[in-house]
């Protein structure tokens, strides 16, 4: 039998015994047990069905102490067993539960769960079509559905943001673009050039900083030479991608990386970033990028001002 302990109230008065847990049957093959279970009987019902398989007719009373579930619980547990099919009533002075034929009540019972199943068939399916014509109503509301901010709590999942929206962008891509990188130069630069392979417009604002490193003005001249938009600022607020007026990802850094090699990606935790499907924000953002490139100058101007022969 299963173990009980003893409920008392504040008074210390003895209340029913509480069932704590109900365990296989001493005596029945835990093959048997699990079939039971398998068949979607409850422990208790699986218990009370072994008694009643086992010792015949049985009243409420010894059924709790056979099964040693509690008496609060019995009654629900012959309710369920006789809506299965699985017992029946026998009439008399005292009221008793019988077994079915277990091969009979097994079956009865897969009948009756095969009938409420295609019964939850019918209202799945009534109930889908009532709830269609109510998610219809957002089809056209794209401000319900796309307009959603999503935070990367790390550098990979950021990165993997940042290469995927520009794949998937189809008319104009805007950078601002500043060290630390998340994302190899090399990496990137592959990206942007089969971006503009495609016919994708790409306007870049990079940091001035950008144009000491070798390979950083390596990569840019040639982003620049496949038809990139390229202009330079001495600093920029942040890092900033948006791809066809849609998305907008902000690569945030938690520190300011004085020394860094620009032709690698930072692998530091450091990074994180804001996913922005939000029309409106990617709008204000938008109105951000045109200020500052209105400040930015080109970058063969800013070039030919400041480049020193030791960047090369």
């Amino acid at each position: 039998m299963g173990n009980f302990v003893i409920d008392t109230d504040t008074d210390g008065a003895e209340f029913d015994l509480v069932e704590t847990r109900i365990d296989q049957p001493e005596g029945i093959e835990p093959a048997l047990w699990q079939n039971l279970l398998d068949l979607g009987l409850t422990p208790s019902e699986a218990k009370v069905y072994l008694a009643l398989i086992s010792h015949g007719s049985l009243t409420a009373v010894d059924a709790c102490k056979i099964s040693g579930v509690p008496r609060a619980k019995i009654y629900e547990v012959f309710n369920n067993l006789s809506s299965n099919g699985l017992c029946f009533e026998v009439s008399g002075k005292k009221k008793r539960y019988s077994a079915v034929n277990p091969v009979e009540g097994l079956q009865q019972k897969l009948e009756t769960a095969r009938r409420d199943l295609e019964q939850k068939e019918r209202l799945a399916s009534s109930t889908g079509e009532q709830l269609l014509a109510i998610f219809k109503t957002l089809e056209n509301a794209s401000s319900l559905i796309s307009s959603t901010v999503y935070y990367l709590s790390n550098a990979d999942l950021t990165a993997k943001v940042y290469l995927r929206i520009l794949g998937e962008a189809q008319e104009e891509i805007l950078f601002l673009s500043k060290a630390p990188y998340n994302v190899s130069i090399k990496n990137s630069q592959n990206h942007v050039q089969t971006a503009l392979a495609r016919g994708v417009r790409i306007k870049s604002i990079g940091e001035s900083a950008e144009c000491q490193n070798k390979d950083a003005l390596t990569s840019l001249r040639e982003n620049q030479a496949k038809g990139a938009d390229l202009r330079v600022l001495s600093t920029l607020p942040c890092k900033l991608i948006m791809v066809d007026q849609k998305y907008a990802l902000l690569t945030l850094y938690e520190t300011e990386k004085e020394d860094f090699d620009a032709s690698k990606a930072s692998t530091t935790s450091l990074f994180s970033g804001i996913l922005v499907e939000h029309i409106a924000i990617v709008n204000l953002l938008k109105v951000a990028f045109d200020s500052l490139w209105q400040q930015a100058v080109p970058l063969e101007t800013y070039l030919a001002r400041n480049l020193t022969v030791s960047a090369f």
